[in-house]
């Protein structure tokens, strides 16, 4: 619940920032110099309202990660949980972002002179070159300041030395030589830093996002690990490891100090043995001790059994886990579709829930799994040999966008395992598996941002041609009432008796000599 109401308010946030940024850059800015004034007349008592749901959402969402972080709703209401949320390394940022949205709302409330320029800049009120000049000089600074800020308070709150984040982390990945380097296989952290196998560009199970899918937010908390933006599961739940086919685990040798990974702390305890069962020593490369899981389970395999979702969440936290290695998942009104291809486990009397059943577990599903299995920018590809029709599991988040093919053939992606994906393949050696995603709504996005694009250059084109016909307008409205400029003789010799202008005094004829008696029979001059 409170993960979908951050969500929400993420959501509620960002969207009112931007149109209420929208708001003040094409009506102070962009739009044209006559319809600035009636723009913003328009848009101030809608940007009062943005602004405020923006500052009100940006407070909420401290609010709400304190009870993520704690422990639900109680923690909701926490001075205390509040301020610890605050004085985390992410939190010191967010309380700058609440400081300027309630600035921002102060500002906009006040309704100064000139509201939508001193909102973008807060300053600067000059001709439009100078303003963009300062704008972008500030922006600049503002950034380079806020950097190293952030660089600043990251490496004195930092647990890690430098030498642990740049030499052995940053610049890592080339000091390992691991057997299976050409293989896709995931890798774990004991007491490590946060997305340090990415570092290493190794695929693991340990990360901090903020973007998560919401199978894995489905799937954790069935087998009692908490998840919020980061996961760490820690070693009691080592059945997870295989399900996600994790081979290597590294715990760093704090021999010479920069990590917290002290021998309280270390993978293996006093008595020699590793914290998991089934892992040994494997070897130290870069100063870390690596763990290889003599039970790994490589990606895509198959079961001999099935429990559905109703059977699986009767079952305990700890048996669930080692569940998922005995019988895939189904959901229950899929249970009657892909039944015929497996054995109910329900069926075959009360199953043994231990660590050597889950070892045998393990190697019955290394039997059956796929030959190889690649990754790239748009989904993977597996190859694999089946004796009989089955299905094939992925430990790969299931998400809308997916989709799968069999041997070339378009084939129905099925959620297994709460959070993970499956599909169902014949019998047949080397049978191929292709997954592809494609973001749900990104096409309709590309288009729309396209036409919005285009709409905005029609914007420009139009106004700069009005602006240029108006001016035009002005320019022959002026012309018309000014005093004609006109020659008042045609051109050549001037009629008998009258000068000619070249021969005019300098100051303009004399009445005397310009104006004609109204009993005069002379003919008035051609004009």
């Amino acid at each position: 619940m409170l993960t979908g109401i951050y969500i929400g308010l993420r959501f509620v946030h960002f969207l009112s920032l931007m149109v209420a940024f929208g708001c003040v850059l094409y009506g102070a800015w962009w739009a044209p110099l006559t319809l600035r004034r009636l723009l913003m007349q328009r848009f101030f008592p809608l940007l009062r309202h943005l602004l405020l749901l923006s500052a009100v959402s940006a407070l909420l969402m401290l609010m709400v990660q304190g009870g993520l972080m704690g422990n639900g709703w109680a923690d909701l209401w926490q001075p205390a949980i509040w301020q610890a949320v605050a004085g985390t390394r992410f939190g010191s940022v967010w309380v700058w972002q609440i400081l300027l949205a309630w600035i921002a709302l102060a500002i906009a409330w006040l309704k100064p002179r000139r509201p939508a320029r001193l909102l973008l800049v807060l300053l600067f009120k000059h001709e439009r070159r100078q303003f963009a000049r300062w704008s972008i000089i500030a922006t600049v600074c503002v950034s380079l300041l806020y950097s190293w800020y952030l660089i600043g308070l990251g490496k004195v709150n930092s647990n890690f030395s430098s030498d642990y984040v740049i030499d052995r982390c940053i610049e890592g990945a080339d000091k390992f030589d691991l057997p299976d380097s050409d293989q896709v296989v995931r890798v774990d952290m004991n007491e490590g830093m946060d997305n340090q196998g990415m570092f290493w560009n190794m695929p693991t199970i340990n990360a901090f996002h903020s973007i998560v899918p919401g199978s894995v937010m489905e799937f954790y908390p069935t087998i009692g690990v908490s998840r919020s933006v980061g996961s760490r599961p820690d070693t009691t739940h080592y059945a997870l490891r295989g399900l996600t086919s994790v081979r290597w685990l590294f715990d760093y040798d704090n021999e010479d100090g920069g990590a917290p990974g002290k021998s309280e702390t270390a993978f293996f305890e006093t008595n020699g043995k590793t914290k998991m069962p089934g892992w040994k020593y494997y070897d130290t490369q870069n100063h870390f001790r690596i763990y290889e899981n003599e039970y790994y389970i490589p990606m895509g395999f198959t079961y001999d059994y099935y429990l559905t979702r109703t059977e699986y969440e009767a079952l305990s936290t700890t048996q669930r886990e080692l569940a998922l290695l005995k019988a895939i998942v189904l959901e229950d009104e899929d249970a009657e579709t892909y039944a015929g291809l497996l054995k109910s486990l329900t069926a075959e009397g009360d199953p043994v829930y231990t660590q050597s059943a889950y070892l045998t577990d393990c190697l019955a599903r290394r039997a059956g799994a796929a030959s190889s299995f690649l990754y790239d920018n748009r989904g993977f590809t597996a190859t694999i040999t089946l004796p009989e029709e089955n299905l094939v599991f992925f430990s790969v988040p299931y998400e809308d966008g997916w989709s799968a093919s069999v041997n070339g053939e378009p084939a129905e992606v099925i959620k297994t395992n709460v959070g993970f994906m499956a599909v169902r393949c014949p019998a047949g050696e080397a049978v191929t598996i292709r997954f592809d995603y494609m973001t749900p709504g990104l096409i309709p996005g590309l288009l729309i941002t396209c036409g919005a694009a285009l709409l905005f250059v029609l914007y420009l084109v139009l106004f700069r041609l009005y602006d240029r016909r108006r001016a035009a307008r002005i320019a022959v409205a002026k012309t018309e009432d000014a005093p004609c400029a006109v020659p008042l003789w045609p051109a050549g010799e001037p009629e008998a008796g009258m000068q000619s202008q070249d021969n005019l005094p300098p100051d303009g004829p004399s009445a005397e000599e310009t104006d004609t008696p109204a009993d005069s029979t002379d003919d008035p001059p051609v004009m």
